[in-house]
Parts: C-alpha cells; sequence; structure tokens
C-alpha cells in the first residue's frame, strides 16, 4: 500500500498519482489532503485511481479504519490476465503474449492497452475509452503537443499488434473514445481436392 501527501515537493500529487497507477497498476493507494490548503479536491484524484483520500488532519482511529478498509478492498483479487482475441495480457507481471508469443510495449502502451482490455471485459454493451481520460492520466497537462504524442504512440500500438499478428482491431468511436474487439480471421479457401486453388478444372 503507498500514502503520500499531496502536496509533495517535486511534483503535484495529482501527477504522481497518475504515474503511479501506470507503472504500479494494482497497488492499493490512499491520498493525504490537508484541510484548507489551497489544492484538496478529492474527486480528480478518485478519478485518477486513488482507492481513498483521507483529509489532515485526521485521528488515528479513523486512519487505522481507512487503512483497513483499503487492505480489505484490496484482497479482492483482480483478474491475473485479460483476453481479447488471441491478446493475453497479464496484469502482475505486465507482460502480454500475442499467440503465446511475448510483445514488448513501453509502459504507456501497455496501460493504454490494459485499459482498452478491461473496459472489453466488463458486460456489455462495451463503453469506449475517454481519449481525454486516457491522455489526462498519461501527461499532467495536456496539450497540442501531447495530443500529438498520444496520437502517435497509438498508431505505434496498433502498428505493433499488427506486427505480431493479433487479431484484435482498436477501434476509435469519434467523438467518445477507444475501443478493442476480435476481428474475425478470414476463412482459409482451398480448391477442389487434389486442386490447387485458383486453378480452374480442366472440362472433361
Amino acid at each position: 500500500m503507498v500514502a503520500f501527501d499531496v502536496a509533495l515537493p517535486d511534483m503535484p500529487g495529482l501527477a504522481f498519482l497518475r504515474r503511479l497507477r501506470i507503472a504500479h497498476q494494482p497497488i492499493p493507494v490512499m491520498a493525504l489532503v490537508r484541510s484548507g490548503a489551497e489544492w484538496h479536491d478529492p474527486v480528480p484524484l478518485l478519478d485518477a485511481g486513488a482507492d481513498d483520500v483521507v483529509t489532515l488532519p485526521c485521528n488515528h482511529e479513523e486512519f487505522a479504519a481507512r487503512v483497513a478498509a483499503v487492505a480489505r478492498r484490496s484482497r479482492r483479487v483482480p483478474p491475473a490476465s485479460l483476453r481479447c482475441g488471441d491478446i493475453e495480457l497479464y496484469v502482475a507481471s505486465r507482460h502480454v503474449l500475442v499467440n503465446g508469443r511475448d510483445l514488448r510495449l513501453s509502459p504507456a502502451e501497455f496501460w493504454v492497452l490494459h485499459q482498452l482490455l478491461v473496459s472489453a471485459s466488463a458486460p456489455p454493451p462495451t463503453l469506449p475509452v475517454p481519449r481525454a481520460a486516457l491522455m489526462e492520466a498519461l501527461y499532467d497537462d495536456p496539450d497540442a503537443a501531447k495530443a500529438k504524442a498520444f496520437a502517435v504512440m497509438l498508431h505505434r500500438l496498433r502498428r505493433r499488434l499488427a506486427a505480431a499478428g493479433a487479431n484484435v482491431r482498436i477501434n476509435t468511436v469519434w467523438g467518445l473514445g477507444y475501443t478493442i474487439a476480435e476481428t474475425p480471421r478470414p476463412l482459409a479457401l482451398t480448391g477442389w481436392p487434389g486442386q490447387p486453388m485458383g486453378v480452374a478444372a480442366r472440362p472433361r
């Protein structure tokens, strides 16, 4: 478990939380905010992946109870792996297999793929993962340059999946975000027995 003060000296607390979530997805996190501080809104912290937000000062009994509650929730083991088509993503070891072969991804690519697979594995209907949510988690201050970097990263992820022979496709749902779905493989066509495909049989 990680408990951190949002008022970090070297990095905004929200940016730290987003990077922590990308690097260590399953770890439980508690954010500590100080009453009366300039920035103490818990909603962005919860949206970014904090399991709880504690306002300081806080008495020892309440803090211990909150820690115990987060620990109990974290013991509800999430799926060890996520699958779509012939892709297998292993959360704890942070690696991806395509047709049983390792696919190397950057931390950002892995995290985006993980978010898409989580959405795809939820009960239907599958909801698009919002582009804005992905960008806000990856970048401290999304702007036009970061939007271009995100587009390049997503294009690279799509190319890597295609090059590995994955039978999935990352779809853009315009105005909403992205989904991932299995694409059926084309049926293998064959000719008549003993007849090569594309060669017409000689009439008798």
